[in-house]
């Protein structure tokens, strides 16, 4: 009976230790499998959308700039020109730092929605809906003159821009952008050691107890060690400011002319940013937006802080304005504001011209070559009363607008695009 006991005592030890380190075992294959499944699945821990390690547009560099000369746009998402015109008719001065600027009051993005938007005025090349996007964005970017021409001039070019905004795999771009992923992901071990115990404890606890031990498997996420070169691009205005901030701009020779799009949340909703760029339960659209040039700002002071500023063509604007239904009642004329290579120590200036996003490539052409070079007109070649025709949709609803995009008499509604694609 004793030598019984002994024995039975024995092989409950060694069950004591053999089982938990077969459940943490059978756990770690389980972990691996969820990351290989969640990350095919496009999803991050935070809810937001995550790219596999291939198909990302990392951080990389995002605070560096060339040391000789520079094309810099910062997009604000949904920036709508009104909301310019009522900081104005509020503070008459809060557009005094961007010394060098002309505010064009008359742009019309070629959507009302950040896609297919930013790929139109990206690439050059706009969906009109009569293929699926996945190959519009491939024929876009396979085309996309722009950056093509800059890639063989050697030029280095960083797109910030979070996937699904403008391209579906990173294979689309062509290598165009040098902030893509590269290395390897690390794994945290005491993290992923913790997560592991906890989802063991979900498994074996008694009923009554699992819900102090239950996680999402997206948990696992937090034991990913990332680095600049891994971590993926997500649109955040507090996220953008914070780095710039820690970190600051400095120069890196990689070439000696750089192209450079950073899009930021902006006005976009969530609206949780005040006009101090500090995080609120609820702000309004001229809170935020305010909050956004103040983060523009501390970038162009310390484009200046460099000796940078003059010679670098900086272009601000919104992917497309506030969202105002399908059937208008009033003119949709996004922000835009331009600072020509050279031009510095000037107050803002202002421009009626009739332009478009079809001005935009010619424009950082002229700032960083002096000339459009075949790209056709410049944001500046436009005049003031010039009869030019352009072309707005929100959703499928397309307009086309003559002349002054200010008269809603000059929209006119000429029916919707085919929805097959849609």
């Amino acid at each position: 009976m004793i030598l019984l006991y002994r024995k039975a005592r024995k092989v409950w030890r060694s069950l004591l230790l053999f089982v938990p380190v077969l459940v943490i075992l059978f756990q770690g294959i389980g972990f691996i499998t969820v990351v290989n499944e969640s990350a095919n699945n496009t999803r991050w821990a935070s809810g937001l959308f995550w790219q596999t390690a291939d198909e990302t547009l990392t951080i990389d560099r995002i605070n560096e700039v060339s040391p000789v000369q520079n094309a810099i746009v910062i997009v604000l998402d949904r920036l709508d020109q009104e909301f310019i015109e009522d900081i104005k008719a509020e503070d008459p001065h809060f557009f005094d730092p961007l010394d060098g600027f002309t505010e064009f009051d008359d742009f019309i993005s070629y959507f009302g929605s950040t896609i297919p938007s930013v790929a139109g005025y990206l690439t050059g090349h706009i969906w009109r809906y009569d293929m699926p996007r996945s190959d519009y964005y491939s024929y876009a970017w396979a085309n996309a003159e722009f950056f093509l021409t800059l890639k063989e001039r050697g030029l280095d070019i960083r797109i910030y821009l979070d996937k699904g905004a403008a391209f579906d795999t990173i294979y689309q771009l062509n290598g165009i952008a040098s902030n893509t992923f590269e290395g390897q992901l690390g794994i945290n071990k005491r993290i992923a050691l913790v997560k592991l115990l906890k989802l063991s404890g979900y498994r074996y606890a008694p009923i009554f107890f699992k819900q102090y031990f239950w996680l999402s498997p997206y948990e696992f996420y937090d034991a990913m060690e990332l680095t600049d070169k891994t971590a993926p691009y997500m649109v955040n205005n507090f996220g953008y400011y914070d780095s710039l901030k820690l970190n600051g701009l400095s120069t890196s020779y990689i070439g000696e002319k750089s192209m450079i799009y950073i899009h930021l949340q902006g006005p976009h909703p969530p609206l949780n940013m005040d006009e101090n760029i500090q995080y609120v339960e609820e702000s309004t659209l001229t809170a935020q937006t305010k909050g956004s040039y103040r983060i523009v700002y501390e970038y162009l002071d310390q484009l200046k802080g460099l000796g940078l500023y003059e010679n670098s063509v900086i272009v601000i604007m919104g992917d497309h304005g506030n969202f105002l239904g399908n059937d208008l009642e009033r003119p949709a004329r996004t922000g835009l504001m331009v600072k020509p290579a050279g031009a510095a120590g000037t107050p803002l200036q202002i421009s009626h011209a009739p332009v478009s996003p079809d001005q935009l490539h010619a424009t950082l052409m002229e700032g960083l070559f002096g000339g459009s070079e075949g790209f056709g007109p410049a944001f500046f070649d436009v005049r003031e009363g010039d009869d030019v025709t352009r072309e707005y949709a929100i959703n499928l609803w397309r307009y086309v607008i003559t002349g002054d995009g200010r008269d809603f008499n000059n929209w006119r509604y000429i029916g919707k695009y085919p929805s097959e694609f849609w």
